[in-house]
C-alpha cells in the first residue's frame, strides 16, 4: 500500500528554495520525489503549492527590484539612466499594460499608384517641365 503524498511544511520550503533559484516545475517535482503529470494534480489539489512558488518568485523579483533600484539612485553610474527607463517600463504600475491614448495610426496609401523612389536629377526634371 502507498502512502498519499501531502506536502509537509519542509516539503513547501523545498520548493520554494527551488523556486527561488528559478529551477523548473518538473525538476521540483523529481526534487520531493513525485512525477510530473503526480505534480500537476498535487499543485491543483493543494493551493499551498502553488503560493510557495508564487512567494519564492515574489521574493526574488523583489530582491532584483531593490538592486535595480539602487542603480537607479547612485547617479555616478553610468548605467543609471537605462536602470531608469528600464524600471519605469517594466514596473511602474501607471506605465505597465497601459495602451497608449488615441496613439496616431499609421496613415494609408493611396491605392492605384505605383510608387518609385526618385533622384534630385529627376525631381529637377519635374519642376523643370511643369514651369
Amino acid at each position: 500500500m502507498t502512502t498519499k503524498w501531502v506536502p509537509t511544511p519542509e516539503i513547501l520550503e523545498k520548493i520554494a528554495e527551488l523556486a527561488e533559484q528559478r529551477v523548473n516545475e518538473v525538476d521540483i517535482a523529481a526534487a520531493c520525489g513525485i512525477k510530473p503529470s503526480t505534480w500537476w494534480a498535487k499543485k491543483r489539489e493543494f493551493p499551498e503549492i502553488k503560493e510557495a512558488i508564487e512567494n519564492a518568485k515574489r521574493s526574488k523579483m523583489d530582491f532584483a527590484k531593490s538592486k535595480l533600484w539602487k542603480i537607479i539612485e547612485d547617479e555616478t553610474n553610468k548605467n543609471h539612466f537605462q536602470a531608469l527607463c528600464f524600471y519605469i517600463k517594466n514596473y511602474d504600475d501607471e506605465i505597465v499594460n497601459k495602451a497608449v491614448p488615441d496613439a496616431p495610426q499609421t496613415p494609408q496609401l493611396p491605392t492605384g499608384f505605383t510608387w518609385r523612389i526618385v533622384n534630385a536629377e529627376d525631381v529637377a526634371k519635374a519642376k523643370g517641365d511643369q514651369e
